[in-house]
């Protein structure tokens, strides 16, 4: 792994960490669980993403399926 990439990590652990934290208090809403889990993902997202993650556009139609519709 580079060393660029450790930050990276280190926040979606840090995240994840915190994720877990507001999962388990009792006190915690349900917006501090889903504020929780928006951040935990968008860190996840900053590490883990690559082509295979990208979903492939959409084929165009074909013109005899257009006409029939």
């Amino acid at each position: 792994m580079s060393a660029a990439r450790l930050p990276a990590v280190a926040g979606l652990e840090a995240a994840t960490a915190a994720t877990e934290a507001v999962y388990t208090d009792p006190e915690a809403t349900y917006a501090d669980l889903l504020a929780a889990l928006e951040a935990e993902e968008a860190a996840y997202g900053r590490i883990c993403t690559g082509p295979c993650d990208t979903p492939a556009p959409e084929p165009e139609a074909e013109p005899e399926a257009e006409a029939a519709v």
